[in-house]
C-alpha cells in the first residue's frame, strides 16, 4: 500500500495514458465506435482495460515526465497514435460502404440515404445494408476478438512515451485506402456489370420503340434487378469477407510493425 503511494507520480501516468490510447482507438474501430453503444460505457471498457495492461507496464515503463508539457506532449501522442490504429481498422470495413456507394449509384437509388449509426452522417441505404452485413459476419467470425486481441497485444510492440512517426505508417494507411477502393470495386463489380447490360437493353428498347415512357419503366427495372443481384451477393458474401478480413490483419499488423522502434 505504501509503496503504491511513493510511486503514485511515475505509476498513474502509465494508467492514463494507457486509457488515453484505448479510448481513441475506441471511438474509430468497428463495433466500439457504434452510436448503440453508451460512451460511459465505452469509457468503462477502456478503464477495465487500462487497468489490466496498466498493471503490466508499470513496472516496465519509465516515462521520465519532468514537467506538465511534456506530459501534455505524451497525451497529444498517445491519442495520435489510438486514432491512427483504429482508422487502420475502420478502413477495411470502408470497402463495403464503397461497393454499396456503387451499386445504389447503379441503381439510380444514390440519393436514398439513411443516417448510419456509426458515423451519424446519411449514408447510401446499400451501403448501411453491406456494413451491418459485415459486422454480422464479423461477429459470427470471431472477429471482435481480434480487434480486442489488438488492443491488448500492441502495446508489446508499440510502447508508451513513442514520439515519433515513420514513414511505413503514412503508406501503410495509404495501401490500406487503396485496397479499400479496389475490394469495394471487385465487390460491387457483378452488380454493376448486370446493372449497366440493363441499361444497355433500356437504350435500345427507347430507340426502337420511341413512344414508351423509358423514365417510367427503367427505374423499376433496375431497382428489382438490383435487389436480386444484392441476394446473390450475399451467397458469396462470406468468401469476399474472408479476403477483407484477412486483409483486416495484414493492415492492422502493418500499421503496428510501422511503429516499431
Amino acid at each position: 500500500m505504501f509503496d503504491l503511494i511513493d510511486n503514485i507520480e511515475t505509476i498513474l501516468p502509465v494508467y492514463l495514458l494507457v486509457f488515453i490510447r484505448l479510448t481513441t482507438m475506441m471511438i474509430i474501430m468497428p463495433i466500439f465506435s457504434h452510436a448503440l453503444i453508451n460512451n460511459r460505457f465505452r469509457s468503462l471498457i477502456a478503464f477495465s482495460f487500462a487497468l489490466i495492461i496498466g498493471s503490466s507496464l508499470s513496472n516496465s515503463t519509465d516515462l521520465n515526465i519532468n514537467s506538465i508539457w511534456e506530459f501534455a506532449l505524451l497525451v497529444i501522442t498517445e491519442s495520435l497514435l489510438g486514432f491512427i490504429l483504429g482508422f487502420g481498422t475502420k478502413i477495411v470495413f470502408e470497402a463495403f460502404s464503397v461497393a454499396g456507394s456503387m451499386i445504389g449509384l447503379q441503381m439510380g437509388i444514390a440519393y436514398a440515404n439513411i443516417i448510419d449509426p456509426t458515423t451519424r452522417q446519411q449514408v447510401p441505404i446499400v451501403s448501411q445494408f453491406l456494413m451491418l452485413l459485415a459486422i454480422l459476419f464479423l461477429f459470427a467470425t470471431d472477429g471482435h476478438l481480434f480487434l480486442i486481441e489488438t488492443m491488448v497485444r500492441h502495446f508489446e510492440i508499440i510502447p508508451l512515451g513513442l514520439n515519433q512517426l515513420s514513414d511505413q505508417t503514412g503508406q501503410a494507411i495509404i495501401s490500406g485506402g487503396s485496397m479499400m477502393f479496389l475490394k469495394g470495386l471487385q465487390f460491387a463489380a457483378p452488380a454493376m456489370i448486370m446493372l449497366l447490360l440493363i441499361d444497355t437493353g433500356i437504350g435500345f428498347m427507347a430507340r426502337v420503340m420511341p413512344q414508351m415512357n423509358i423514365f417510367f419503366v427503367a427505374l423499376p427495372i433496375k431497382i428489382g434487378v438490383g435487389i436480386i443481384m444484392l441476394i446473390f451477393s450475399v451467397n458469396i458474401f462470406q468468401s469476399m469477407f474472408d479476403v477483407i478480413f484477412n486483409d483486416l490483419t495484414i493492415i492492422t499488423n502493418e500499421l503496428i510493425s510501422s511503429f516499431r522502434i
